[in-house]
């Protein structure tokens, strides 16, 4: 028997009813659904995911990731059509164009994620897509967001704190100045796109740890919109 564990909660709930209050249907996407795939279930029985989609699920433990390969042939998505992937999503080689991707990392920024989303996701993401990240917000611990903070006088420099507290006061968001880091770093690993806010969730992981949850729609330009020294400082 299945046991739901961590993957079925009250917040985990609450975040899947957020993406699927998004009237899309996404033929097209990349997942961290977890052995059980709860999310991708909820997506699909609310019509968010199509039956007929093609992408990418992505586990990294061993064992959790076979459940999920068995799990999302139960479901009707299980090869060619889906890569039930083990292995970090950061290592993942993305090629398909995606309409849908939901990054529930439930962890604080990486140097290597952010990288990954420069280098793989980015380029992937299509016109009109969705991009949905869960961020941890306690990072006092993680050396490269401390670093990437610590030069937050960047950020001021290209005024880009300032246009993205608009851009979230615009949509009907007021967030604290660590969320407001957190959507910005999300903005600056998508260079050449342009997130519209459909919804952003600053709320109590089930651990106790602040988290950040946020869904944007994507426009894809092919152009670099964010400033250039900021990609320097991640590297890039």
């Amino acid at each position: 028997m299945r046991t739901l564990g961590v993957w079925d909660t009250p917040i985990k709930t609450r975040l899947r009813e957020a993406q699927t209050a998004i009237p899309f249907t996404a033929d097209t996407a990349l997942m961290l659904p977890g052995p059980e795939c709860l999310d991708i279930e909820h997506m699909l029985n609310e019509g968010m995911l199509a039956r007929n989609s093609r992408g990418y699920a992505v586990e990294m433990d061993a064992e959790y990731s076979q459940q999920m390969a068995d799990r999302m042939a139960e479901l009707g998505l299980g090869a060619p059509e889906w890569d039930c992937l083990h292995g970090r999503v950061e290592d993942v080689e993305v090629e398909l164009p995606l309409q849908f991707a939901y990054l529930d990392f439930c962890t604080a920024p990486s140097a290597d994620i952010c990288h990954w989303m420069i280098q793989q996701l980015n380029d992937q993401m299509t016109d009109g897509s969705y991009l949905s990240v869960t961020w941890l917000r306690n990072y006092r611990r993680n050396g490269f967001m401390n670093d990437f903070v610590r030069g937050n006088h960047l950020f001021r420099g290209t005024d880009f704190i300032s246009t993205t507290r608009t851009m979230c006061e615009y949509t009907g968001f007021d967030l604290s100045p660590t969320c407001l880091i957190l959507v910005a770093l999300t903005r600056l690993c998508m260079p050449t796109c342009i997130l519209e806010p459909s919804w952003i969730e600053p709320y109590r992981g089930d651990g106790g740890a602040d988290m950040l949850g946020a869904a944007y729609r994507v426009k894809q330009l092919g152009e670099r919109t964010v400033p250039q020294k900021l990609l320097k400082r991640l590297g890039y």
